[in-house]
């Protein structure tokens, strides 16, 4: 099953690094990249970043839309369905709650001057000292020794033992969520606990992501700045319970992401999946020349807002 897997997380990205020209079936090989990332269970989210990087530059004449690549992966998700385990990549067409569109505004407007420094002050967990093993410290913090954990590239899938991994490896690119099955990869169906899920703004400013992040009732147990546009937060959800794929679906998407998240119309809800990646901290990111950092971690969170 591992190497299976790892057959299909390696199409992907064969498919994803070498596109056609335009004009040579660009559109179809679109497609086939997403279905790659579909059938693999990376997270819609991977697939969209990958494939716009991919073309970013222009795909040899035509600079392609990100309305195009979006709409080859809606396909593919539409398409693509683990029956066997009754777990759907299928978009959820169900409304979203009537959440008011200003209540970001408003909560970015009730939180003041308030920056990073602010929230690192707020973390229950000292973070000032000693950023370099800020990766240690968060995986120590909210794993425990015998979980086994993904640690590493965009197309990495091995899982490696917590405590392993703090005592030999370094901080990798990215870092699963999630624990996983003893010998399984990075995929949800590997998933052996779930307990906390993503969420994520490249729509807003730096800055009003703080306010906001500082000011939403969720219980969140960890913030890291990707090193780029966005903070990761991770929400807490071990009080839902969640015992498979199924209720992961029926609850967190439904209840988090597509009612009380999908009306404020600035979180990115395509980081729905339980084997989503958040950016692990003290990463260097030579693309954007910055650290990827953590700013907050608090092992026991609760719905109250970090700064009241």
């Amino acid at each position: 099953m591992q190497t299976s897997y790892n057959d299909k997380i390696n199409r992907f990205g064969r498919a994803v690094n070498n596109l056609p020209a335009s004009g040579s079936g660009l559109h179809t090989a679109l497609l086939s990249a997403a279905n790659y990332g579909a059938i693999a269970e990376i997270p819609e989210q991977t697939i969209y970043g990958q494939l716009r990087e991919s073309t970013a530059n222009g795909c040899k004449g035509r600079i392609v839309p990100d309305k195009e690549i979006q709409s080859a992966i809606d396909k593919a998700m539409e398409d693509y369905q683990r029956t066997d385990r009754r777990f759907y990549y299928r978009r959820d067409t169900r409304p979203a709650a009537n959440v008011p569109e200003d209540y970001s505004a408003k909560l970015i407007g009730q939180a003041g001057d308030i920056s990073t420094i602010d929230l690192m002050e707020e973390s229950p967990v000292r973070l000032i000292e000693n950023p370099e093993n800020d990766w240690r410290l968060l995986i120590e913090t909210l794993f425990n020794e015998q979980d086994y954990i993904f640690a590493g590239g965009k197309f990495d899938t091995e899982t490696y033992q917590a405590g392993e991994y703090c005592r030999s490896g370094k901080p990798a690119d990215f870092i699963g969520l999630n624990p996983y099955q003893q010998g399984g990869s990075r995929r949800a169906a590997d998933i052996s606990e779930f307990r906390y899920c993503l969420l994520e703004s490249d729509s807003l400013p730096l800055k009003k992501q703080v306010k906001l992040i500082s000011q939403m009732p969720l219980p969140i147990a960890a913030i890291i700045f990707s090193g780029n546009k966005s903070f990761h937060c991770w929400i807490d959800i071990r009080s839902m319970n969640i015992t498979s794929l199924q209720e992961w679906n029926e609850r967190v998407k439904s209840q988090l992401y597509n009612s009380r998240l999908a009306g404020m119309n600035c979180f990115d809800c395509a980081t729905k999946a339980p084997s989503q990646m958040s950016r692990m901290p003290a990463h260097y990111r030579t693309e954007t020349e910055k650290y990827q950092q953590l700013i907050y971690l608090n092992p026991e969170p609760d719905s109250r807002p970090i700064v009241e």
